[in-house]
């Protein structure tokens, strides 16, 4: 589009000239003419901008800045904010060591409190005083406890990430406790190339831990002096592009093979690296490396008391009703529960209850209900269960 704006206005001038030499005894229609071409590649222009700013305000605008670490490749600087809108709609700002912000905050060490998780606790589909950890650190402060707690969810972490992440934020915050979201995926992606740390699996069955980056010397956080602004109109249509060759190709692989897939495409994960043999990745929960994953996560905790979260998948339409159950995550329950030193936060039947109720605490306006991240009902349930359980671990 700018190319033929760019042609246009050089074709006006060239009329122009012609006008001026008078090459043309018509000159006020080649004017009128010329005149137009010179206008519109600015409204070409002015649409590019119009759109742009549509998309950014109501689909996505990410940081204008990025700070580089040591630990987790780029993240949005501090005092940077993501707007949210293609699930749900929420405006997320950070702090530093790419905390989000929460409603409270001071700079006293004897009462933070860590919360880590996925993208489940980052949570960019709701704004920030919405999210899980922020309504548990309103109920704290509503009933008396000082409790300043700090929000560290970021997309795609798994177990592995949590344990080689702990230590180095312990030694930022001092905690009073932490919590750790968890599903039985985060126990299987541990073992996946891509992640940022991960497990590797020995002969004897024991496990290795792969730290892709240096954490000798802790966490580093340095801003960048340039600010990165790229254009929406281009990243999200290839997004779009993306995902229609995605399609297509498995729909041609589906009339070739005679099946159907429900697959769907995350453009928020990072390819994995080929495994090379010395890594043998489990392809469901395996109850015997998820205990050696647990007993690496109490010791890097140190004694700090420790809260596992848990999210269920259910509630969720299932044909033309609501499937209340979910044994995987009933699974997970049952082993957590063999950590007595553990804290254990468990919102499924209030879930259910929800359900019952005609809500769901997954799905949003724009999205399938009952899929996807947790929406407003949802936080709030699993911000008051967190709360009274970082309240028990205070007494």
């Amino acid at each position: 589009m700018l190319t033929v704006g760019s042609i246009l206005f050089l074709l006006s001038i060239f009329i122009a000239f012609f006008k001026r030499i008078k090459i043309s005894a018509n000159t006020e229609k080649l004017e009128a003419f010329s005149r137009y071409l010179a206008q519109a590649p600015l409204w070409c222009l002015l649409s590019l901008l119009v759109v742009e700013l549509t998309l950014r305000i109501i689909i996505y605008n990410p940081p204008l800045r990025r700070d580089v670490t040591n630990w987790a490749g780029d993240i949005p600087g501090v005092h940077t904010f993501i707007l949210w809108g293609k699930e749900g709609y929420g405006l997320t700002r950070y702090d530093r060591w790419g905390a989000l912000q929460t409603p409270y905050h001071d700079n006293k060490k004897d009462n933070n409190m860590i919360i880590l998780g996925d993208s489940q606790t980052e949570c960019l589909q709701v704004s920030d005083n919405l999210k899980f950890v922020s309504v548990a650190e309103t109920l704290l402060r509503r009933d008396g406890y000082n409790a300043d707690l700090h929000n560290l969810g970021r997309s795609g972490l798994a177990m592995a990430d949590y344990v080689s992440w702990i230590p180095p934020y312990r030694a930022i915050y001092r905690p009073g406790a932490i919590a750790v979201q968890l599903t039985t995926t985060d126990f299987v992606e541990s073992f996946q190339e891509g992640q940022f740390n991960y497990f590797v699996v020995r002969d004897d069955q024991q496990l290795d831990f792969v730290h892709v980056y240096d954490l000798s010397d802790g966490f580093v956080q340095k801003a960048r002096r340039k600010y990165r602004i790229g254009s929406q109109i281009r990243e999200l249509g290839y997004q779009r592009w993306y995902l229609m060759e995605n399609s297509l190709n498995k729909a041609q692989s589906n009339m070739a093979g005679g099946g159907i897939s429900t697959e769907t495409v995350n453009l928020q994960s990072s390819p994995t690296a080929p495994v090379d043999g010395q890594n043998t990745e489990p392809s469901a929960f395996d109850s015997a490396l998820a205990d050696q994953q647990m007993k690496l996560l109490l010791e890097a905790s140190e004694g700090v008391p420790l809260i596992v979260v848990l999210l269920p998948s259910a509630p969720y339409i299932s044909g033309d009703g609501i499937e209340m159950d979910d044994p995987a995550h009933e699974q997970l329950v049952e082993f957590i529960k063999r950590y007595p030193e553990v804290t254990l936060v468990d919102p499924l039947p209030e879930f259910q209850s929800l359900a019952s109720a005609g809500r769901l605490p997954r799905g949003f306006f724009n999205t399938e209900p009952g899929t996807g991240h947790l929406n407003r009902d949802g936080n709030q349930i699993v911000g008051q269960l967190l709360a009274q359980a970082i309240g028990q671990v205070l007494k």
